[in-house]
């Protein structure tokens, strides 16, 4: 079977990674690395690269509002829906900071007396807000806006003011934009919050809009991710989807070669390479080393694997490794430390 791994965040910034990676063993990985055939991602954002590699028609947006909502549970039906997830935009010196919805760790029930507040004040204007999810907020409107939004990977620990929709129509969602921070910033919840010590819901974030999309091509046969909008994507392709499991060797086991193409989403880095918290992104990707990156080599290397691909995304690109078991005979190919593969 072949396997390709997802790995946005992989590398850490050229000008610190040799003293962030100081101390990280990392055979497998390097070595898997150092001898496969690279080639550049053009598609650097998750939203990107998904709807590319499925054939799915770029519209105004990479369309995954409408794909994610069905994996939400509703029907998307052929009207235009946006994100509007809710996330906290932090004030500092030199701008206003965006960090992402998967930082905040809202409750269901926070996030519908919020998500219910923001219902209420909009419907009036014919925007009607959803939240079948805690992470992940919707909204639909007539028509179909001329709108360009930014997918949070994109703006994660960026300064936002660069990042706002645009386009014919953005000063009206410009407007909502304004009027939902501050419904938000008086709202009980957001109180509760700040007594608890947790970040503030102080802002929602538009981005993936569209009409639900023609999925053109399934890549994959079996989708192993903990990342809503890949799995989505997957279900709409007709793949089989399955929970992200703590290691690759759980993963050869249920496998087999009943499916031939699979893809896993290991996201675990993102946040941390996002946010340049460099002790939290160490830590997870030492622990990938022997969970996962050990197991495929070995696997490559045992004929468990015909084809291993590992693609490194960021937001100014990536890179796809594609490494075969004959790759790994050619120790002509030096190993080279993770700094200098990106």
């Amino acid at each position: 079977m072949n396997c390709t791994l997802l790995i946005p965040g992989l590398f850490w910034a050229r000008e610190t990674a040799d003293a962030v990676l100081s101390g990280i063993e990392l055979p497998a990985l390097t070595e898997l690395l150092s001898r496969a055939r690279r080639q550049p991602v053009t598609h650097g954002t998750l939203a990107a690269w998904l709807c590319a590699s499925h054939g799915i028609a770029r519209q105004r947006d990479w369309p995954i509002a409408p794909l994610t909502l069905a994996h939400d549970g509703v029907d998307p039906g052929d009207a235009y829906w946006l994100r509007a997830d809710p996330v906290h935009i932090r004030v500092e010196r030199d701008g206003l900071t965006f960090v992402a919805t998967a930082l905040l760790a809202l409750s269901d029930e926070e996030s519908q007396a919020l998500a219910a507040s923001l219902k209420a004040h909009f419907e009036a204007i014919g925007i009607a807000f959803h939240a079948p999810s805690a992470r992940r907020w919707y909204v639909n409107a007539a028509g179909t806006p001329d709108l360009v939004t930014h997918a949070p990977d994109e703006v994660a620990g960026r300064d936002v003011q660069a990042s706002l929709p645009h386009g014919d129509d953005a000063l009206q969602w410009h407007g909502v934009f304004n009027e939902a921070q501050m419904l938000l910033h008086a709202h009980p919840v957001n109180a509760g919050r700040e007594d608890c010590g947790a970040p503030t819901v102080n802002s929602i974030w538009f981005w993936g809009g569209g009409t639900r999309p023609r999925v053109a091509t399934r890549p994959f046969t079996h989708v192993w991710s903990d990342n809503a909008e890949a799995t989505a994507v997957a279900a709409a392709s007709g793949a089989r989807t399955a929970a992200l499991p703590g290691e690759a060797q759980t993963l050869l086991q249920q496998a087999h070669d009943a499916t031939p193409e699979h893809l896993v989403v290991l996201d675990q880095l993102a946040a941390p390479a996002a946010y340049r918290d460099a002790d939290v992104w160490r830590d997870r990707l030492a622990q990938l080393e022997p969970a996962w990156f050990s197991p495929l080599a070995a696997a490559l290397r045992s004929g468990t694997l015909k084809r291993l691909t590992l693609i490194a995304l960021a937001t100014d690109g990536g890179v796809r490794f594609d490494v075969t078991r004959g790759d790994l005979l050619k120790f002509w190919r030096g190993r080279k430390p993770l700094s200098q593969l990106a």
